[in-house]
């Protein structure tokens, strides 16, 4: 579904996956001229293979051209495609969905409790943040799919998702949306807490241990290392919160 495209329609395809669903879905105007600005970058010696992002954002690609298939269908005014394709879709999207909420319990799961201070991961990496915000863009595209089909079938006068979809497909779909974005907003609330819990002393420990600690003490005061421990934390807060104030709906 990747593709191999050794150029920049390769990188291209990538990005206005998204682009396009939230242009549909969302109603939002076109960004004119991206394609011709990555093209002007392009590095012709590239493969896809050197396109690395970071794993996460990988985890996370492979549902944006299910969303696509499902967004170009519904928007459309007749069917497109085989019958059962649409249906077979929204069940695919659900398995992708399960997929990025058990990376989120694996990365967000907190199991060094009983560490001491200085093997303790308080910051928010980047495979984390990644994960939070690139599943906060694709739960709002899903569900916004379940509300455009919803209110098809909603509608007194005949539609043809009445019969192409099933209502328990949406139901189960938006009930898998709703309870995976609370699922985010969880996991980033303990993150806030455990980093405004014990961040600064977290990190205090860790500035002043091993030789290179040894010699950071020599240069700093104490109140120096616990500033610059207090940006660090207020820093990380700041990224976190950015994730409580995305909305679903």
């Amino acid at each position: 579904m990747l593709g191999s495209y050794p150029d920049a329609t390769w990188y291209w395809q990538r990005m206005n996956l998204q682009d396009h669903v939230y242009r549909l879905l969302f109603k939002e105007p076109e960004v004119r001229g991206v394609e011709a600005r990555v093209a002007s970058q392009w590095n012709s010696n590239m493969k896809e293979t050197d396109w690395v992002g970071n794993p996460i954002e990988l985890s996370i690609f492979p549902s944006w051209p299910i969303v696509r298939f499902i967004t170009d269908d519904i928007c459309s005014t007749a069917p497109t495609r085989k019958a059962g394709a649409l249906e077979n879709d929204l069940t695919c999207l659900s398995t992708e969905l399960t997929k990025l909420q058990n990376s989120l319990k694996t990365l967000s799961k907190t199991d060094d409790v009983s560490k001491p201070l200085v093997e303790k991961r308080i910051l928010p990496g980047e495979g984390l943040l990644s994960l939070f915000f690139g599943s906060l863009e694709l739960l709002r595209a899903v569900w916004k799919i379940c509300e455009t089909i919803r209110s098809a079938q909603n509608q007194k006068a005949a539609h043809r998702l009445k019969n192409e979809v099933k209502k328990k497909t949406i139901d189960v779909l938006a009930a898998q949306t709703e309870a995976f974005y609370a699922l985010i907003q969880e996991a980033a609330k303990r993150a806030v807490d455990r980093l405004q819990g014990g961040g600064e002393q977290a990190l205090v420990a860790q500035a002043g241990w091993g030789e290179t600690g040894l010699a950071i003490m020599e240069l700093m005061q104490q109140d120096e290392v616990r500033g610059y421990a207090r940006l660090f934390v207020d820093s990380g807060v700041e990224s976190i919160r950015g994730v409580l104030k995305v909305k679903l709906k």
